[in-house]
């Protein structure tokens, strides 16, 4: 299990819409890896022991649906479970997105 250090923040990206709502099925061939690189939103899984020690109270939680500049982060591999992750500077989230309140 991977887990943020200092002040960076883990984040478990959406998926790429691989279908259309009409159906229609998009091959990305071999752009794939840049179109990986390009997601900007998904949800918090971990928060390092330092981000943000300079706020009062941090913008973003575990659990909480974020959004980022296009290409902020690294891509990472969990070794345990094989799942795709992002992790980024405290700074770099730059939206957090709150339904119905």
């Amino acid at each position: 299990m991977l887990k943020a250090a200092g002040y960076r923040i883990l984040i478990k990206p959406d998926e790429i819409v691989k279908k259309t709502a009409g159906g229609i099925i998009i091959n990305y061939g071999p752009n794939e890896q840049v179109e990986k690189n390009a997601r900007t939103t998904g949800i918090v899984v971990d928060v390092g022991p330092d981000a943000w020690t300079t706020r009062k109270h941090p913008w973003a939680k575990v659990g909480d649906r974020v959004m980022w500049a296009l290409y902020a982060g690294k891509l990472v591999i969990d070794p345990e479970t094989d799942e795709e992750l992002v992790v980024m500077n405290d700074e770099d989230i730059t939206l957090v997105v709150h339904n119905g309140g």
